[in-house]
């Protein structure tokens, strides 16, 4: 090696030290993309709780800063205090708990049977799912309003519970199938040699074995059940049964707006998604990974 560096002579050192620069100089421009990119995403985030924490004086100050000087969290006491909004988060909880587990549990079985068997229809069963999640909300609202309203239950969480399974379960059982299609069927035929049957092939086997799938599917479930707002300030009335989008925007009136007082009630009603995320945050990623790789 040393030899052959000897009769490469000075332009071998020079095209080496080159391309070592040009190297760094990518990697420096690489690195700069990917704080601009975390600095857009992150200032907004920064401002709203800047925002929350910020006397009136500073906030009518202009223009004003994005740093405050003497922060104050009166407005959290204000949201947790006389507006209650731990009432809300517990209905939103109530909805997005219920539409993640109805996700889960409706859609394991029926992604196992569009993964596993072969029956007349499947095609057909697969693409009419794909086709009611590619509806809009919107035009659903009408026929789900009157459905809630005819069997008398749409001023209540149930209301809410169903309208998000429905637009939770197709993405649900498209993700479970996708993750189920990467399991080798020699497990199914070993867990049915050993006396399984194929409802507990599906418990004991696939859901275990797709695990990081089935918690991404979680996230989605609950993050759809927790952020839903047309569907809930449509059908809710009664104020007590009102989730935290709904809360929340109720805030803003046409006459005048609390700006520190919306940014309090926008982080609080953000930090059980953010936790909820954190913390599966290693599965989700196990689950995009092995989508990306066996799919």
């Amino acid at each position: 090696m040393d030899a052959n560096r000897a009769l490469s002579g000075p332009p071998y050192g020079a095209r080496g030290f080159g391309w070592r620069v040009q190297r760094a100089m990518r990697k420096g421009l690489l690195h700069l993309l990917i704080a601009a990119v975390i600095v857009v995403f992150i200032f907004p985030i920064w401002v709203g709780v800047d925002t929350s924490i910020k006397p009136a004086n500073q906030l009518r100050k202009f223009p004003t800063s994005v740093l405050t000087t003497s922060p104050t969290m009166e407005k959290y006491a204000q949201a947790l205090g006389p507006l209650k909004l731990y009432r809300y988060m517990g209905n939103t909880v109530i909805v997005a708990g219920a539409t993640t587990l109805l996700g889960l549990l409706v859609g394991s079985p029926a992604a196992y049977a569009l993964s596993r068997f072969k029956f007349r229809g499947r095609s057909f069963f697969a693409r009419t799912v794909l086709l009611i999640y590619m509806f809009p909300p919107m035009l659903l609202i009408i026929p789900l309003y009157l459905m809630m309203t005819a069997v008398r239950v749409r001023d209540s969480l149930f209301s809410l519970i169903v309208t998000d399974t429905t637009f939770a379960l197709p993405f649900s059982i498209w993700m479970l199938k996708a993750f189920f299609d990467t399991v080798p069927r020699d497990l199914d035929d070993a867990a049915l040699i050993d006396g399984c049957t194929p409802l507990s092939v599906l418990h004991r086997v696939l859901l275990p074995v797709s695990g990081p799938g089935v918690v991404a599917t979680a996230v989605f479930c609950f993050m759809l059940g927790w952020g839903e707002y047309l569907f809930a300030v449509t059908f809710i009335t009664t104020q007590s049964l009102q989730p935290i989008t709904v809360a929340v925007y109720a805030l803003i009136s046409p006459f005048a707006v609390d700006p520190s007082l919306l940014m309090a009630t926008s982080v609080i009603s953000a930090i059980p998604p953010v936790i909820f995320f954190f913390a599966a945050q290693k599965w989700i990623v196990q689950g995009l990974m092995a989508g990306a790789i066996k799919g």
